[in-house]
Parts: C-alpha cells; sequence; structure tokens
C-alpha cells in the first residue's frame, strides 16, 4: 500500500515537473528550441524513473493513460506554438513526438555508459541524416 501512495505521490509530482516546465518554456522566444528542450526534459525526468519510457510506450492501464493525456496537454501547446511560425511540420503529432521521445529514452536508458546517446538520437530525429544543403 505504501508503495501505490508513494507512485501516486511520485505521478503527482512528475505532472506538477512536466507542467511547470511547460509553462516556462512557453516564455521563451523560439517555439522549436523550447519544443526540444521539453521533450528533453520529459526523457531525462523519465529516465530517473528506470524503465518508465517502456511503460509508457506500452502503456494501457487506466494510470499510465492519465501519465500520456497530461504528457499531451503539457507539450501541446509548445508544439502549437511552433508550428503557427512554422517551425515544426504542420502535420506533426504529440502523440508521435512522445513516442519518439520515450523510444529515445529507452534507448539511452540500455546504453547508461553512453551518456549523450539521447541528444546524439534526437538530433538525428530533429535534423534528418542528409547532409544539409548547401547555402547559396
Amino acid at each position: 500500500r505504501s508503495s501505490t501512495c508513494a507512485r501516486s505521490v511520485s505521478e503527482s509530482s512528475s505532472r506538477t515537473k512536466t507542467a511547470l516546465i511547460s509553462a516556462v518554456l512557453l516564455r521563451e522566444e523560439e517555439p522549436a528550441p523550447a519544443l526540444f528542450a521539453w521533450l528533453k526534459a520529459v526523457a531525462v525526468h523519465s529516465g530517473a524513473y528506470r524503465g518508465m519510457s517502456a511503460q509508457i510506450i506500452a502503456a494501457g492501464d487506466g494510470k499510465m493513460l492519465q501519465c500520456k493525456t497530461r504528457l499531451h496537454e503539457s507539450g501541446d501547446a509548445l508544439l502549437t506554438r511552433a508550428k503557427d511560425v512554422g517551425a515544426i511540420r504542420a502535420d506533426v503529432a504529440m502523440s508521435d513526438l512522445l513516442k519518439l521521445t520515450s523510444a529515445l529514452a529507452l534507448c539511452a536508458e540500455k546504453n547508461p555508459e553512453d551518456v549523450e546517446t539521447f541528444d546524439r538520437l534526437m538530433e538525428l530525429a530533429i535534423n534528418g541524416i542528409a547532409p544539409a544543403a548547401p547555402r547559396a
């Protein structure tokens, strides 16, 4: 029972942290970097709870669904803002960004000796693997 209580307190704290981070980042001038910083914060937070990324990806119970819903709510304002200025494609969905972030966080959890795993993979996801077009 105390484990359930501790988990509830932890989940409440987690929701508050992601919402607070989102609110702070909404004040940043550049919407896309603010969104990426929030996604990293989600990954770092999930990494603090080893295995949470896998649970979020496979969530089926009500508690994990609530967690996913709150993550969506926290990130949607950042995503919408980035879309509105053309910094993010219009067809990008928060659910896809959270799946991507969870998958990358899971990779990072599996490779703790390489502390740059998440950042490197997220940069690949953001910038792609094709070389940048030469500037004229």
